[in-house]
C-alpha cells in the first residue's frame, strides 16, 4: 500500500474513535471534545491540502494541530491523576511532531510531510489505544 493510501486509512480509523470516551468526570468533557474533533478535523485538512500540493493550507492546519495539542494538556481528563504525565508526553509530542509536520510543508517537502503526518497520526493512535481502553 502507497504510503498517502495508508495515511487515509490512518486518518478513516482516527475519525472513528471521535465522541468514544466515556463519562469522566473532574475535567470540561464538552471543552475536551471539541479540542480532539478540532485536531482530527485539522489532520484530514493536511492530509487533503498534502495530496493537493497545498502547502500553505497543509503548513496552517497542521500549525493549528500543534496549538490543540499544547492546550489540551489544560484540558487533560483528571479521573486518572497517576497517569497524567504519560498524557501529557503524548500531547506534547503531538505537537512535536505537528509542529515539524508544518515545517515540512512550508519546505513543500512531500516525501517528508507525508513521513511527519503519518507519525502525527500515531502519536494520536497510540494515545487513544492507551487512554480510551
Amino acid at each position: 500500500m502507497k504510503p498517502l493510501a495508508r495515511l487515509v486509512v490512518l486518518a478513516t480509523t482516527m475519525t472513528l474513535t471521535v465522541g468514544m470516551a466515556g463519562g469522566q468526570s473532574g475535567y470540561n468533557k464538552a471543552a475536551f471534545e471539541k479540542a480532539m474533533e478540532g485536531m482530527i478535523r485539522d489532520l484530514r485538512i493536511v492530509l487533503g491540502a498534502l495530496v493537493a500540493e497545498d502547502w500553505e493550507k497543509a503548513a496552517s492546519s497542521a500549525a493549528s494541530i500543534e496549538r490543540q495539542a499544547r492546550s489540551v494538556r489544560a484540558l487533560t481528563p483528571k479521573a486518572n491523576v497517576d497517569r497524567i504525565g504519560e498524557f501529557n508526553a503524548n500531547a506534547d509530542s503531538l505537537a512535536a511532531r505537528a509542529g515539524r509536520l508544518a515545517e515540512a510543508a512550508k519546505a513543500k517537502d512531500p516525501g517528508q510531510a507525508a513521513r511527519l503526518l503519518g507519525r502525527t497520526i500515531n502519536t494520536c493512535m497510540d494515545c487513544h489505544g492507551t487512554f480510551r481502553k
